[in-house]
């Protein structure tokens, strides 16, 4: 054989394998990390909070992982979930919590309708999640230029009745305890954040969930997610686990800067 051609086959041989190790990698067909769906243990509100703001840092910056795709990890999914996180959130064609996150199959127990208007199905649905899958982390999610939240700020219209019906409990969500008669008094961007925490309020407020909740140590929380830039914002105050979260990675990215700085 050529000499030449004969390295060039090598060559071509190597980086071939470098190539389906890193899609092997990347896409969770890694043998013992699928192995472990199954066993996978329930992790704190913390612990979950950290990993979706992470995921979230990687999605916004175009460094998403993709990870729990691939073949193996599919199979393994079979025999039972695992998720560490509930995320209630709109309909939204734009908002993918698993892609906003970085996740993948099995990781995430989603929940959607439009506006993530809380009703008996959503409630039963986080029970179940937090009962039987042991996800101690509930996270309300909206997000910008929500249709359901605008619609609840126009004046009435004309609907099918069960629209009609979701556009209403909106409308008393953002108006609660002031007159539900007057519209526009909300801009959009208020109005989003507002319903986000409503919806956490009736959740945490909710007697039957609530003691779910305390009985497995799980927390609720709101977010709200920036169309034009990715970046989720979480709706708490210092001291929550969201704040943490945010803070710890912060410091983490500012850690390595400043020694790739310092390196250079």
């Amino acid at each position: 054989m050529n000499t030449t051609f004969g390295s060039r086959v090598i060559r071509t041989l190597t980086v071939f394998c470098l190539c389906l190790a890193h899609h092997t990698v990347t896409h969770g067909d890694d043998p013992e990390a699928a192995s472990k769906v199954a066993d996978r243990e329930a992790i704190s509100s913390k612990d979950a909070m950290t990993r979706l703001v992470e995921g979230n840092d990687r999605f916004v910056r175009g460094n998403s992982k993709h990870p729990h795709e691939g073949k193996m990890w599919r199979q393994q999914l079979v025999s039972g979930q695992s998720p560490f996180a509930t995320i209630v959130g709109c309909s939204d064609s734009r908002v993918i919590p698993e892609l906003i996150f970085d996740e993948g199959l099995g990781d995430l127990f989603v929940i959607r309708n439009a506006g993530h208007v809380v009703d008996q199905s959503v409630v039963a649905s986080i029970e179940y999640a937090v009962e039987h899958l042991d996800t101690r982390l509930i996270v309300v999610l909206g997000h910008d230029n929500c249709g359901a939240v605008t619609a609840a700020l126009a004046p009435p219209h004309f609907e099918p009745r069960e629209l009609s019906s979701l556009v209403n409990q909106i409308h008393n969500s953002l108006y609660f305890n002031r007159d539900p008669n007057v519209y526009g008094k909300l801009n959009i961007t208020q109005a989003v954040r507002k319903n986000v925490m409503f919806s956490v309020r009736r959740l945490r407020a909710n007697p039957a969930l609530h003691r779910c909740l305390k009985k497995h140590n799980a927390e609720v929380f709101g977010a709200v997610y920036h169309l034009h830039n990715g970046r989720v914002d979480w709706l708490e105050h210092r001291g929550d686990p969201a704040v943490s979260a945010k803070q710890d990675l912060e410091d983490k990215n500012a850690t390595q800067a400043g020694t790739s700085t310092a390196g250079k």
